[in-house]
């Protein structure tokens, strides 16, 4: 049997009731690894990446940046292109795409 996550908006929120970022990053990571980097999956974590940058003051698409990096970071390695385009099971270029919407 698969575990499969479902989001809810109540799902982004820690004990307190309160948007919790790690919860965020929970949500997003699971909406986005290894689904590539399309509009309809990005739509699909949305709401999840705007409760992050709520949480920490990113900018909307800083989110999607931060998810994938935040998770190698745990496993104390560097992230470059090729480790994003990985993650996100998508070619290079569309990483590209965004980063250059990213820092533009």
């Amino acid at each position: 049997m698969t575990n499969r996550y479902t989001y809810t908006p109540e799902s982004l929120l820690g004990r307190d009731g309160k948007l919790n970022p790690f919860n965020c990053i929970h949500a997003i990571s699971k909406m986005l690894k290894g689904k590539g980097l399309t509009n309809q999956s990005i739509n699909k974590a949305l709401d999840a990446m705007k409760a992050l940058s709520q949480c920490t003051g990113m900018e909307g698409m800083e989110a999607l940046a931060f998810v994938p990096v935040f998770e190698r970071d745990l496993a104390e390695t560097s992230t470059g292109i090729t480790d994003l385009a990985d993650y996100f099971n998508c070619p290079m270029l569309d990483v590209m795409g965004y980063y250059c919407f990213l820092i533009g």
